[in-house]
């Protein structure tokens, strides 16, 4: 287990989350625990995709039932995962930026994610969280075992966000299908005074983009809520206001590309904190 543990003092900092080898193996745990007192600005970003490699097979163990394990029967062992959690406080005055490239689960990975924070009145929070389909050169797409992610933000001890995602093959289909056609899905979290008019510009462009879409979508057209990228891909987003100064973006894109342009896009106000737009050229 890896165990990350950082409580920051200063006016701002720019760290990176590094595993071994760039990714993670079944039964890879990694625990982030980030604390920024009063009036810190703290960015924490990675250097690439965190890359999620297969899972191991794992064969049932036979048991009998008095449990001597003479064979009588079978009982199968959970798949090995692998998975990170990250605990982060925030007090008055501090902004944290989440600000990660996206999760990339190869074939047959399994993956699991925590993450909470707690905001204290006055703190402020950017928070992205987002993940591809996978090795779509090698022609792995949404080839993965199971991902699960689940996000809690609580403000002045109340929650105001919670956000639990599981990613698996069912009886309705499977995720390759339901995706239809999508490779980069995510959602990005802004709440706290120094966002403020970050959230502003986001429900202005959304207002906009309902009303700029009202006539076509009251005529029943599904394409009227995707829009094109950079690439020419197609990428959908919504924008939702959470109570207070807050706002959720949800988007999914044909392209990554796409989903980098948009999220760019969104957080290019933190240049004048940070010094640089995070997902941009420059920031890293």
């Amino acid at each position: 287990m890896h165990h990350i543990s950082t409580f920051l003092l200063l006016s701002f900092a720019l760290q990176y989350v590094i595993g071994y080898g760039g990714g993670l193996l079944a039964k890879d745990r990694v625990s982030v625990e980030c604390v920024l007192d009063t009036g810190a600005t703290v960015a924490i970003t990675t250097q690439s995709t965190t890359k999620v490699y297969k899972q191991q097979k794992v064969a049932p163990i036979a048991v009998s039932a008095s449990g001597s394990g003479n064979g009588a029967s079978s009982k199968a062992e959970e798949p090995p995962w692998c998975g990170q959690t990250m605990y982060c406080t925030i007090s008055t005055g501090a902004l944290l930026a989440l600000v990660p490239d996206p999760v990339t689960c190869f074939k047959a990975a399994n993956y699991r994610q925590v993450q909470e924070f707690r905001v204290a009145a006055g703190g402020s929070l950017v928070l992205c969280d987002w993940l591809t389909s996978g090795r779509m050169e090698r022609g792995e797409v949404w080839d993965f075992e199971r991902f699960e992610s689940h996000n809690a933000i609580y403000v002045d001890d109340s929650l105001v966000v919670l956000d639990p995602l599981v990613l698996q093959d069912g009886i309705q289909g499977t995720v390759k299908q339901r995706m239809r056609g999508m490779h980069a899905v995510g959602m990005a979290v802004f709440i706290g005074p120094q966002v403020a008019d970050m959230v502003a510009q986001l429900l202005a462009r959304e207002h906009a983009r309902r009303q700029r879409f009202s006539a076509v979508r009251q005529a029943g057209s599904a394409a009227a809520a995707m829009g094109v990228g950079c690439t020419g891909g197609k990428i959908m987003s919504s924008v939702s206001p959470l109570p207070g100064h807050g706002a959720v973006l949800r988007f999914a894109a044909e392209q990554t590309e796409d989903a980098y342009a948009l999220l760019q896009e969104a957080l290019e106000p933190l240049e004048d904190i940070l010094g640089a737009s995070p997902y941009s050229n420059d920031y890293y």
